[in-house]
Parts: structure tokens; C-alpha cells; sequence
């Protein structure tokens, strides 16, 4: 009987360590936070040239090829933005946080609180949608 309990016992154990490794093998979906993290390159634009308050496709257009805006996500919620002129660089560190709503929220330090809509975000590209002075505005970026 003693014999019988210890192979129950230890067939038991064998499960339980055999289930308990397998869940340590799940891989959690990434969550917003987690696929912005990078460097992003802004490759292009659009703005709602028409009011109509919906961008369409031919309001899309490409960056100037002597232009280079990067934005760098920090996994500690900072970051900058780089964008390269010709041969001048300018550089704005931000803090940065997601919202409800699928929203990401961009506090420049001494620059405008901006709040963009994440209408895309992939390993590989993303857009982003807000308002500005020229109405909707969308800006998209591919992993760089």
C-alpha cells in the first residue's frame, strides 16, 4: 500500500511540474506600450486639405527625402524626437504615456502636451491621428 501511495505520489508531482513548465512557456501579447517602444521613422503625412473631416489617400504625402524625423519610445515612458534638416539636427525629449481609448498621450519638455490616436501600431509601421491648427492630421511610421 506505502508503495502504491509514493508512485501516485510521484506520478502526481510529474504532472504538476510538467503543467507548471508549460505555463511558464505562454507568451503574453504585447500590449500597445510594449509595440511602440522603438524608433520610429515619420515616412509620411496627411492633412485634411479638403475640411471634409475624413483623410483620404490623395491627402497623403511622402516626407522630404532631406528630411528625417524619428521618434525614440523609451520602455521607461521617455523618449525624444529627432528631425534631421539637411545637416542640422534638432532634438526634443518628451515623456510619454497611453490613454484610455487606445491613445497615447506626448508631453514635450517646454513643447505643446499632444494627444494622437493610435489608429495602426504593427511590429513594422503605425499611424497616428490628432488635431492641430490645420485640422486632422495623420502622421505614419515604420518600425526603423
Amino acid at each position: 500500500m506505502k508503495a502504491c501511495s509514493t508512485i501516485i505520489f510521484a506520478c502526481f508531482a510529474i504532472i504538476l511540474i510538467s503543467i507548471l513548465d508549460s505555463c511558464s512557456k505562454i507568451e503574453k501579447t504585447p500590449t500597445i506600450a510594449d509595440r511602440l517602444v522603438g524608433s520610429w521613422r515619420e515616412i509620411k503625412y496627411a492633412t485634411d486639405d479638403n475640411n471634409a473631416g475624413v483623410l483620404y489617400s490623395w491627402e497623403l504625402k511622402n516626407i522630404n527625402p532631406s528630411y528625417k524625423i524619428l521618434y525614440y519610445f523609451n520602455k521607461n515612458n521617455t523618449g525624444k524626437q529627432t528631425n534631421t534638416i539637411n545637416d542640422s539636427t534638432y532634438v526634443y525629449n518628451f515623456t510619454w504615456k497611453i490613454l484610455p481609448g487606445d491613445s497615447v498621450e506626448i508631453d514635450g519638455s517646454g513643447h505643446d502636451t499632444i494627444q494622437y490616436q493610435i489608429q495602426a501600431i504593427t511590429a513594422a509601421s503605425m499611424t497616428l491621428e490628432t488635431y492641430s491648427n490645420h485640422g486632422l492630421v495623420w502622421y505614419i511610421f515604420n518600425k526603423n
